[in-house]
């Protein structure tokens, strides 16, 4: 009984250990004090573990508190994650992957290999123009002046 819960610890361990490392590396860009968050999120970690602790020597009232603030960060750490890694694959795939990939609104997003648009095709140069940037004064086809003025 005592290995399973000791693998069990473990995994918790890695897991949401590494869950926490990726949210450090996330919140230092916005609370650049590392001692401060490393202390906060390493106690954020065990606080669970301290919930069980706490429970088997009998301690009601610190294991609630306990238990609401660490699971409470649990949600949002959560939260939080899954909303920071779609964020960072959003970025891999459509911004530092546009060597890679082709992107045009009728198709979707798809290699540029089969698009049949490759950064040297011309294709390829067209699709990337933003349409605000075109020439809008460019000379019409002579059909459409002729309906124009027949039209006024």
């Amino acid at each position: 009984m005592t290995l399973f819960f000791t693998l069990l610890l473990s995994v918790y361990v890695v897991v949401f250990g590494g869950t926490h490392v990726y949210l450090y590396h996330k919140l230092y860009a916005i609370w650049q004090q590392p001692a401060l968050l490393i202390t906060l999120l390493a106690a954020l970690v065990i606080a669970p573990v301290v919930v069980g602790v706490l429970a088997h020597f009998g301690h009601v009232h610190c294991v609630k508190l306990v238990a609401q603030v660490s699971y409470v960060w649990m949600g949002f750490a959560f939260l939080f994650f899954c909303s920071a890694l779609l964020f960072d694959m959003y970025e891999l795939l459509l911004v530092r992957g546009s060597e890679y990939f082709a992107f045009d609104a009728a198709r979707g997003l798809m290699p540029a290999s089969l698009s049949g648009a490759s950064p040297t095709s011309s294709r390829w140069r067209a699709s990337t123009i933003p349409p605000w940037t075109q020439n809008t004064n460019a000379k019409k086809p002579r059909c459409c002046k002729a309906s124009r003025r027949s039209n006024s």
